[in-house]
């Protein structure tokens, strides 16, 4: 800029600095100050000079603005060499000018209901937040052996050094064969964490949970209490996260939106966000590392908001390369449920995955206490307004289930504020419906100065078509806006300027915001909302297309708009609600029959014999043997308790004698919410003599129903740990136990014997230790010196100590365990290379050279090239220097097939080469028929996550002709293909399907990949590859099984009898397998076609033993009753022709141990 002013001066011709400035009229210091570059002049008086000396004042502009950034770029270079590594909170400089200008734009940001229009007062965050915790997801601890704690387990299972460890040489992180999830009680009883402590854990998390479930309000009360730290508002003791950071807050929409480097998109989002907020654009340099010596804490809000997949997939592969544990960045991450697979390289990266937890009882009391005591204004006696909401509108209300989501509960209260005296909203729609009438009625289009009369007659339907824009994938709402306008005839000219003013107007509405040039819905749900009036116009009466919504209902994250729209449709004039429940039920499976009970639960008014139907098929499902399926239909039932008297169900369910004990105690978990305390605890003593592994998850009711509970929770504890034979499942079990009980001393003797017992296996030492330290953070040393105690061999225990102790912030007790194991050279195990890691993030040179050592150990030992990788993986994320890249070269290099490896060499190469390569790893490769068939599919998920998806689908395509491919495997190609071109994709799969002479493997992985894309016209080919299974010699137990369920869930109702046809005579089939089938049906309330199989299994001519007939009846008493069980053996005694006289006295001996059995009485 001095150069071009120096020129500029010499080009006018006066001569010197002092001649221009007195011929021009120009400031000579101002002059001299731009030749000279003695400080940064104002951009005003910088465009004046140019202007005076006959220059375009464009021109300066441009160089000014890279002027600054450059002085601004080493303003904060030399900040942060001031405070490199700001440690404390007591640490923290006085934030810059640029910082500050941030902090104080995000602590006056609070997205919250416009209070205003409704003639509300609005209430400070502060005053009316309510903690809300989390719980650890379904993607923590990845990778570690599961342990089975269920009811199943029994004293004396899954011990011995080793056990659920991957034999030497097996391939670590190797895709197992997908397989329906089941939920360990003991895992689920973890304890839930406030968002700080989780923080305290992890230095990345993955928050999800339901629309409105508190998300952002999270994010945003964290926001704000750091900001005011920063700002010294707020005491340093009142720092809600223990490492000093900066808060920012974006939302995933725009950060997806940017492109550039990180800072520059960091920068631009941050600029949108904040908008107006801001006194100046920040610099870009800001972002570009700590600020000011403290890791930034970035926010990223709403994943799931981003409509585009592939923007979204891009944007998840931009976090995960910076949510690395040295990174100076944390970010927290927060969505609806999205399909693992497009989550996956997230949760790769990030360790610590929990999902929100909605209001319990406690929260919901005392928000709604804070918010009448806030509204004084309105309300004379605020405790007694609460205490009627809390009373008439939820305990004897319908929407005591509801009003656990923090969004509903505040639609709820405004509701209940505004308009006291009306009854109580009848399910979630009527919530919405209730209260954007209200706000529409107080905004009163084109009543208000502020609002544009030639706008008025059209704002309902502008904001609609908009909202169904939005759920489309429109990002650019302001935009849409204006084209609709133009688009629309109009009543009259349109006024000058209109489009400048049509923002404000829409945000007037109360339902938009503005955010920097852009518009957003103030919540994603009213966009979903008033977007499902118009896709439940389009459904016609008779219901064709219902059939779409339904399925879209029974995905996460299209169903809070698909219940919406279904809702939306029952409540039409002409629509009858029990046509909708009857295409639920219209394919068979548990997500459909909860499905029903939300239906109902949101309101839908089905006639008597539906809804009767629909409580029946759920508690169908409560008997089933899916754990997860069980639990949630046991809770649809009790959401159902105000309206359908569900609660006299879930006491059946707990009294049933056929159902065990697992089963009767979720049902009662679900029944305390509907019964006073002491009545739930009455029925939970006698129970509890026949828990053990739901014995973590018992302490937890427990405490919510009281001392007396509690009481019997502890006698059931001594008598079990005093039963023969207890060992370190008994004892875990306790000790997780107690921890639920918050009694610390006894966890602490529990996990010790768990600790010391030579023969307790990983999975018991990890919950055990877990407790522990959950219970008594300063356990650390304690379980440090047990871990180093345990045999040498089981090196699989002491690594899951280690990373107990490393999880719990224990980082130099967890590296001096895994030292031990990094130096142990006994035999290779998968322990060693996993141990490194914990051992390198401890850092030092003693790390290093000990890593350096293993490797030099692992190549004499021939390890093979995958579990190398691992080690140069960890080796080079820690900074220890090693000629890694070359090595990927040399082994990538040539001509000859790649050993099993390529993928783990393709996750070391970001790590020393920084992100992105995949590019130049494909051109390695070459032909990627070089890859080992095994990692194909792998390899062409890693090219799609790196943003090629031309060259993914090539090697995916290549992967589904390899003939020695495994399910799994066929099934990550197939869910590659719909991901990179779903148009090919279907023809390339329907033309391989049509030619295909090996059906089992390929069939049965490509249905799992159809099975997430729910649309109907993918259900031709789903039965096509279904019957080509069936008709397949060569297929196996389970690869029959998918392809029954296939033709089940979507050849519907009607071709059930042919589904029961193939279970009683396909003979891949187990009959373990054939009794699970039955056992399925049963639960989905298809009880004709279970009798049927199990009629086949009794009548299969003696060829199963006695046990086996006992096991079986059983299994019918369970999901049936003893009755049933008991028809079933008479038919089959009076059966024509006549059983023989051996069959016959087996049949009535299974007939006396139905009349005898101890379950029974």
């Amino acid at each position: 800029m001095s150069d071009w002013f120096e020129r500029a001066i010499h080009e006018v011709g006066h001569g010197s600095i002092r001649r221009t400035a007195t011929l021009t009229g120009l400031d000579q210091r101002a002059l001299y100050a731009a030749v000279n570059a003695e400080r940064m002049l104002p951009l005003r008086l910088v465009r004046a000079l140019a202007e005076g000396l006959g220059r375009d004042a464009e021109e300066i502009t441009v160089l000014w603005a890279q002027a600054k950034q450059e002085r601004d770029r080493a303003a904060e270079a030399e900040l942060r060499q001031a405070h490199a590594d700001t440690a404390t909170w007591a640490d923290i400089p006085l934030p810059s000018p640029a910082l500050r200008d941030l902090l104080e734009a995000q602590s006056g940001i609070l997205d919250c209901l416009p209070y205003a229009l409704l003639g509300l007062v609005e209430p400070p965050l502060s005053a009316i937040y309510v903690r809300q915790s989390v719980r650890p997801g379904p993607g923590a601890r990845r990778g570690e052996p599961a342990e089975d704690l269920t009811e199943a387990a029994g004293p004396g299972e899954g011990h011995g050094p080793g056990h659920g460890e991957p034999a030497p040489g097996d391939r670590a992180g190797a895709v197992p064969r997908p397989a329906r999830e089941a939920v360990d009680p003991a895992a689920a009883a973890a304890a839930a964490l406030a968002l700080p402590d989780a923080l305290a854990r992890h230095d990345h998390l993955l928050i999800t949970g339901e629309a409105g479930a508190g998300k952002s309000t999270l994010a945003g009360h964290l926001v704000r209490s750091l900001c005011g730290v920063w700002l010294r508002r707020s005491s340093i003791r009142e720092a809600p996260v223990a490492e000093p950071v900066v808060p920012l807050r974006l939302s995933a929409s725009l950060l997806a939106a940017e492109s550039g480097s990180w800072s520059e998109r960091l920068c631009r989002a941050a600029m949108n966000t904040l908008g107006g907020g801001l006194v100046a654009a920040p610099p870009v340099s800001l972002f570009a590392g700590r600020a000011q010596g403290a890791r930034w804490l970035i926010f990223v809000d709403g994943l799931d908001e981003i409509a585009d997949w592939r923007q979204r997939a891009e944007l998840i592969r931009t976090l995960a390369r910076h949510a690395h544990r040295d990174s100076d960045y944390r970010l927290v991450v927060t969505s609806r449920p999205l399909p693992p697979t497009e989550l996956a390289p997230l949760r790769e990266a990030v360790a610590g995955e929990f999902e929100i937890q909605p209001f319990g009882e406690p929260e919901l009391k005392s928000y709604a206490h804070k918010w009448f005591d806030q509204q004084r204004a309105r309300i004379r006696n605020p405790a007694a307004a609460a205490d009627r909401f809390l009373g008439e509108l939820v305990e004897e209300g319908e929407l005591k289930e509801l009003v656990r989501n923090p969004l509903l509960a505040t639609i709820a209260l405004v509701n209940a504020t505004l308009e006291p005296s009306l009854p109580p909203a009848a399910g979630r729609l009527a919530l919405y419906e209730g209260f954007l009438e209200r706000l529409r009625d107080r905004a009163t289009y084109g009543a208000q100065a502020a609002f544009p009369d030639w706008l008025a007659d059209s704002a309902d339907e502008l904001v609609r078509a908009l909202a169904r824009l939005r759920t489309e994938g429109e990002e650019d709402l302001a935009a849409a806006a204006r084209d609709w306008v133009r688009g629309r005839p109009a009543a009259g000219p349109l006024p000058p300027r209109w489009e400048g003013r049509l923002p404000a107007a829409l945000v007037g509405t109360g339902l938009l915001v503005a955010v920097g040039d852009q518009l957003r819905f103030l919540h994603q749900s009213f966009a979903e909302y008033l977007a499902a009036v118009a896709y439940a116009e389009e459904i016609p009466a008779e219901g064709p297309g219902l059939e779409a919504w339904v399925r879209r209902a029974c995905r996460g994250a299209e169903q809070s708009l698909a219940l919406f729209v279904l809702c939306r449709w029952a409540a039409r004039p002409g629509c009858a609600p029990d046509r909708l429940l009857e295409q639920v039920f219209a394919h068979p499976g548990p997500e459909r029959t909860l499905l029903a009970g939300t239906l109902l639960a949101e309101g839908v008014n089905a006639g008597p014999e539906q809804a009767g139907r629909v409580i029946r098929r759920l508690a169908d499902l409560c008997r089933g043997d899916d754990t997860g399926d069980s639990a949630k239909a046991a809770d649809a039932l009790s959401a159902l308790g105000g309206r359908h008297g569900t609660a006299a169900v879930l006491e059946r369910l707990v009294a049933a004698p056929g159902l065990s004990a697992g089963h009767r105690f979720r049902a009662l978990s679900a029944l305390s919410r509907l019964v006073p305390p002491e009545a739930a605890t009455a029925l939970l003593g006698p129970l509890l003599e026949q828990l053990h592994g739901y014995l973590p998850k018992a302490g937890q009711l427990a405490v919510r129903l009281g001392e007396a509970a509690r009481q019997a929770v502890r006698a059931r504890l001594a008598s079990f740990l005093a039963e023969p034979g207890a060992d370190a499942w008994e004892w875990t079990l306790a000790a997780e136990t107690h921890r639920a009980l918050e009694a610390a001393e006894e966890v602490e003797r529990c996990a010790r014997r768990v600790l010391a017992d030579p023969l307790a296996v990983s999975g018991l030492l990890r919950r055990a230790a877990d407790a522990w330290l959950a219970a008594d953070p300063a356990a650390a040393g304690a379980v440090a010196e047990l871990a180093l105690a345990r045999p040498a061999a089981d090196q699989a225990g002491r690594l899951a100590l280690a990373r107990a102790l490393e999880e719990a912030e224990a980082a130099p007790e967890a590296a001096t365990v895994a030292a031990t194991l990094v130096e142990s050279r006994s035999r290779t195990t998968a322990a060693q290379v996993q141990a490194a890691e914990i051992w390198l993030r401890a850092g030092g040179e003693q790390a290093a050279e000990s890593a350096s050592r293993l490797l030099a150990w692992g190549e004499e030992q021939g390890w093979e090239m995958w579990r190398l990788a691992w080690l140069l993986r960890f080796m080079a994320e820690a900074g220890v220097e090693r000629e890694a890249a070359e090595w990927v070269g040399r082994q990538l290099g040539g001509e000859e097939e790649i050993p099993i490896g390529a993928v783990d060499l393709a996750r070391l190469w970001p790590a020393c080469h920084g992100p992105g390569g995949m590019a130049e790893l494909q051109a390695r490769v070459g032909d990627p028929r070089r890859l080992n068939p095994f990692e194909r599919a792998e390899w062409a998920q890693l090219l799609l996550d790196a943003g090629l998806p031309e060259e993914a689908f090539r090697v995916a395509e290549l992967a589904l002709r390899s003939p020695v491919t495994r399910q799994a495997h066929f099934a990550q190609a197939a869910r590659v293909l719909l991901k990179a071109d779903r148009r090919r994709a279907v023809a390339e799969l329907a033309a391989r399907s049509a030619e295909q002479a090996a059906w089992g493997e390929w069939g049965s992985g490509v249905l799992d990949a159809l099975d997430e894309d729910p649309a109907v016209e993918l259900d031709e080919l789903r039965l096509r590859i279904a019957e080509g299974i069936l008709a397949s010699a060569e297929a196996k137990g389970d690869q029959v099984e998918t392809a029954l369920g296939a033709l089940a869930e979507y050849g519907g109702r009607q071709r059930l009898p042919e589904v029961v046809g193939q279970i009683c005579r396909h003979p891949a089939l187990s009959v373990a397998q054939r009794r699970s089938a039955a056992q399925n049906l049963a639960a989905y309330g298809e009880e004709e076609s279970a009798l049927e199989i199990w009629r086949f299994l009794l009548s299969v001519r003696g060829r199963e033993s006695e046990s086996s007939g006992i096991v079986l009846l059983e299994d019918v008493a369970q999901a049936t009753s003893f009755e049933v069980a008991e028809e079933l053996v008479r038919e089959q005694l009076t059966a024509e022709p006549a059983p023989g006289p051996f069959r016959r006295r087996r049949l009535e001996r299974l007939l006396a141990w139905l009349g005898t059995s101890p379950v029974r009485g």
